[in-house]
């Protein structure tokens, strides 16, 4: 996705922000971090996609992405769904 995004000549309307923290398991410390930097500072988020379990592969299970379907907006989903398909035909979408 960031491929694709930032290889598009699209203009954005709103700044775009990838941001990666390993270790969650352990206290969701650069995640919580960064989540009070945004309150502290009132930056007003539009959305945000969080990928978890990246590369996880069951022991003979079928690549997959699974797409978070509770307290989300569908239409982000939907398009996040539309974008795998059309550029990873072969790749399962679950929920």
């Amino acid at each position: 996705i960031i491929k694709i995004m930032s290889s598009t000549p699209y203009n954005y309307r709103y700044t775009i922000r990838y941001c990666f923290w390993a270790g969650e398991e352990q206290g969701l410390v650069g995640s919580s971090a960064y989540a009070t930097t945004l309150k502290n500072n009132n930056t007003d988020v539009v959305a945000m996609l969080q990928a978890d379990m990246i590369a996880y592969l069951t022991p003979g299970g079928a690549y997959q992405v699974d797409m978070a379907i509770r307290e989300t907006d569908l239409t982000l989903t939907s398009l996040l769904n539309s974008i795998t398909s059309t550029y990873v035909p072969s790749l399962l979408i679950g929920n």
